[in-house]
């Protein structure tokens, strides 16, 4: 029976995948920010940053002005993980970043949120552009409490 869920579900995502509903993001340590192929802006020099690529008609809306809403939310799986969510969305499209907080990279990301707030560059496939979005966390913020209690009790 798993193997007939774990065969349904690959067969969903490559169909979402090949739709361009799907995709891999990214997230950026400052070390890796000359990797990218734009240019990283105003991005403070230690802030990390979530890259992640959209449908082309979404990308087409921020390219064209569209400004996103966004928000950052924390949401606990049964097994005790916490996800962070990041979405971003403008007309009928919505994109969100899925990170589950666990490791290293997770405890610095984390204070790189508390420090400088969400910085994304949301991109779309081929293209050399992107759009920034920044969104500022304040250190009293519930979200943020949540994570750095979380992300510090895993170490």
């Amino acid at each position: 029976m798993s193997l007939n869920i774990a065969k349904l579900l690959a067969t969903l995502s490559q169909a979402a995948r090949d739709q361009k509903l799907l995709a891999q993001g990214r997230l950026v340590s400052p070390g890796q920010m000359a990797d990218l192929p734009f240019n990283r802006g105003a991005l403070p020099n230690d802030a990390w940053l979530l890259v992640g690529e959209l449908h082309p008609e979404m990308f087409a809306l921020l390219m064209g002005g569209g400004r996103p809403s966004t928000d950052v939310t924390l949401m606990e799986a049964n097994i005790g993980i916490f996800y962070l969510v990041v979405r971003h969305s403008v007309g009928e499209w919505e994109h969100r970043f899925l990170l589950p907080m666990v490791g290293a990279s997770a405890r610095t990301y984390v204070g790189s949120l508390e420090k400088f707030g969400v910085y994304a560059a949301l991109t779309s496939a081929g293209s050399p552009n992107a759009v920034f979005n920044h969104l500022q966390r304040n250190p009293s913020d519930q979200v943020v409490k949540k994570l750095l209690s979380s992300v510090l009790s895993c170490k």
